[in-house]
């Protein structure tokens, strides 16, 4: 009996000095354990240093007249520290556009006599840019959402335009061509947001604009017309010459951005 007795009572204890083990285990353990699950999340996050995306906005420029169009957009970003990013990125702008009018020309007979002709006015145009930024990116908060950036950056831009004028009275008409290119060097900025659709993807907006100096540009035709404005002194040849205006673009857009 008395066997049994201390066989039972060193089988209690035994047990309870596993169960007092185990207590003083697990406490430290999983506060450990949610300590190195956070580390890691944080590591992870860091370790994704390499972001690539694309996205469109609406934005209005001097290339489009001032009217509101689509630029769409692609970048890669590499972050260089926790805050501290670099963004190459690529936007191509494109607007076409059509107009017709009515208008009356005066011609003056060797009679003396005045002659008033009515004529048709068709103009097509077409313009179009492309643009390279190079950012740097600022994330000042902890869980890099909100960003600012600044760099500097690059355009060329296009117009071609076609018009027709037709004389009523003779149904003659008048047609000129002309091709419009300039290149144009300027500077970058955007604000940005970010909201994560899961750990590597990431939906984000994004107030940008760009600022360029005067271009070089060249013209083919008979006069600059669109979003040049200067003169050329002659007339069916190729000029080079910076213009006398500075270009400015300001747009509102969304992006879905890839971490990795």
């Amino acid at each position: 009996m008395k066997t049994k007795v201390l066989t039972a009572s060193f089988i209690g204890s035994f047990l309870s000095v596993i169960v007092a083990i185990v207590v003083l285990l697990t406490g430290p353990l999983s506060a450990r354990q949610i300590s190195d699950t956070t580390e890691r999340e944080h590591l992870a996050e860091i370790t994704l240093r390499h972001k690539a995306g694309a996205g469109v906005s609406l934005c209005t420029s001097e290339i489009s007249s001032g009217a509101l169009t689509m630029m769409f957009s692609t970048f890669y970003q590499y972050r260089l520290t926790e805050v501290f990013a670099l963004e190459a990125s690529g936007n191509v702008l494109h607007r076409a556009r059509a107009d017709e009018s009515f208008s009356y020309r005066t011609e003056i007979l060797p009679s003396g006599q005045i002659l008033v002709i009515p004529q048709y006015n068709a103009v097509n145009s077409v313009a179009h840019s492309m643009s390279g930024n190079l950012t740097f990116v600022f994330s000042p908060f902890d869980d890099r959402r909100f960003a600012i950036g600044v760099g500097p950056s690059f355009r060329w831009a296009g117009l071609l335009r076609s018009s027709i004028i037709t004389r009523l009275d003779s149904l003659s008409q008048d047609f000129s061509l002309v091709d419009t290119q300039q290149y144009a060097i300027g500077a970058n900025a955007h604000i940005e947001y970010a909201f994560a659709l899961g750990h590597n993807v990431d939906l984000g907006l994004r107030l940008h604009s760009q600022l360029f100096f005067p271009p070089f540009t060249f013209i083919r035709g008979r006069e600059p017309i669109g979003f040049i404005r200067a003169i050329v002194t002659s007339t069916g040849a190729v000029d080079g010459f910076p213009a006398a205006y500075y270009g400015l673009t300001i747009g509102i857009g969304a992006f879905l951005r890839v971490n990795f």
